[in-house]
């Protein structure tokens, strides 16, 4: 199975009257990359919520959030009678012993320090046992996500190594022949120059045994053929972390191709050589997106 790193999940939990809306999103990244946007209240269960993230997701530029829809999470504000009534005392007897009108004194007070005073509750465990599977949904609605894109994904790429492996075996063919088509061509231009009879056979047989080594790429053909069977293996093998080393069998790939080119000096080809390296560097574009 292969999955992408791109996905979107959403969830909606209400909580005796409180609805809160829960949000996650992700795009790729090398590693867990997260953004966690929750309200105040919840803050005493942030490493849980933020374990349950890492548990299901694992790997991604991750933008996750709970937010309490409007007036959700307002939190109630009550009076400290005794501290208003003191600083009621004290303020109105400044204004009347220096003949100062009390009549805004309401106003005044209320702005000071710890008069009004905010209701800073948390979640209970009773909530949080309702808004927990809430947020294991939104985070299992963007993994759906993700096998679904992933899915295309595996098609894309799995078809792209069947182009290059095809193309691969074109190559073969056309390697067949080559060799004894550069051998004749050399002894043909040595014969031109030089007179017969006077070439050593032994010398020439030596030097084109090693050019042609040097131009033979069926090590690298086999080797191609070899990699492109172990990319399909691992996309359809157990498993959900694959990125990393399909990734690298397509650096192998790749090394292998770039040799091909380097030794064919044979324009059929440097043309397939050219559309391998096309269809390549589409399956590393799409491993850039896979967990």
């Amino acid at each position: 199975m292969i999955l992408s790193m791109t996905g979107y999940g959403k969830a909606s939990v209400n909580l005796h009257g409180r609805t809160f809306q829960i949000e996650a999103r992700s795009l790729n990244s090398k590693y867990l990359d997260l953004n966690l946007k929750i309200p105040s209240l919840l803050r005493h269960k942030e490493i849980e919520v933020r374990s349950l993230i890492t548990a299901i997701l694992m790997r991604g530029k991750v933008d996750f959030t709970i937010t309490p829809e409007s007036g959700a999470e307002m939190p109630a504000q009550t009076v400290n009678r005794a501290l208003f009534n003191a600083y009621y005392k004290e303020l109105k007897e400044l204004a009347r012993e220096n003949g100062l009108n009390d009549q805004d004194l309401l106003s005044v007070i209320v702005r000071l320090p710890d008069v009004m005073q905010t209701d800073n509750s948390i979640l209970t465990e009773e909530e949080w046992n309702l808004l927990e599977p809430g947020i294991k949904k939104a985070l299992h609605a963007l993994e759906d996500f993700r096998k679904r894109e992933g899915n295309e994904l595996r098609k894309d790429m799995a078809e792209r190594v069947a182009l290059i492996s095809r193309t691969n075996d074109t190559v073969e063919e056309i390697e067949g022949g080559r060799k004894d088509k550069v051998r004749e061509r050399i002894v043909g231009q040595l014969k031109t120059f030089i007179e017969e009879g006077r070439i050593d056979q032994n010398r020439l047989e030596q030097e084109m045994i090693y050019y042609t080594e040097k131009l033979d790429v069926t090590e690298e053909i086999v080797r191609l053929r070899s990699h492109c069977q172990y990319f399909i293996e691992i996309i359809d093998e157990a498993g959900i972390e694959k990125g990393k080393k399909l990734a690298f069998i397509s650096q192998e790939m790749g090394r292998e191709i770039n040799t091909i080119g380097s030794k064919s000096n044979n324009g059929e080809l440097q043309k397939l050589v050219v559309l391998m390296k096309e269809h390549l560097e589409k399956i590393k574009e799409q491993l850039n997106n896979i967990l």
